[in-house]
């Protein structure tokens, strides 16, 4: 798991450099042809160096955004049960943390499956379920899940309360039953 965060992590920064170099060959080579007065055409291409470099740079912006900016987007978003495997592990390459089979206890699933079993939602709201995290913290910080007190059984999908029931029933015992 290490191994797979930190070559996510490479990849969020390889794509960012990547953005940066293709914005500054664009910068130079307008300067050069600014200055020269001649357009540079690349040997085996009717289209223009200037132009192949702009289809690159969105190329490149198409990729931000479907490994760094979807991920990050759903995961904030109502719509957050649709994260994929790879978003979810981007997600956390990214420095988001979820609660994971080990801080559940758990050793026969793996932690994407307990994030998809962590969603909680409710005619109120849409969060993450922590059932480590404790009512009453005084600890100042941003919140991202509820504790199991906070949320009420009954609006668990019936995969959630089977996932709970197998892996962590006092995770149920917890939650509010009306």
């Amino acid at each position: 798991m290490k191994k797979q965060i930190e070559q996510a992590t490479d990849w969020f920064v390889q794509i960012g450099e990547l953005n940066w170099l293709i914005e500054a060959a664009i910068d130079d080579l307008h300067e050069f042809e600014k200055a020269s007065g001649e357009r540079v055409e690349a040997e085996d291409s009717d289209q223009p160096l200037l132009q192949q470099l702009k289809n690159i740079k969105a190329a490149a912006h198409r990729l931000h955004d479907v490994l760094c900016v979807a991920p990050i987007r759903t995961a904030f978003s109502v719509n957050r049960m649709n994260i994929t495997r790879q978003q979810y592990w981007l997600l956390r390459a990214a420095g988001l943390t979820f609660p994971t089979a080990k801080d559940l206890g758990i050793c026969n699933v793996d932690d994407y499956e307990v994030y998809r079993n962590s969603i909680y939602e409710d005619d109120v709201m849409v969060c993450l379920m922590d059932p480590n995290e404790k009512t009453g913290s005084t600890k100042i910080r941003i919140r991202l899940a509820m504790s199991p007190e906070e949320l009420n059984i009954k609006n668990l999908r019936p995969k959630q309360k089977e996932f709970f029931k197998r892996n962590r029933p006092d995770v149920l015992e917890r939650m509010q039953k009306e």
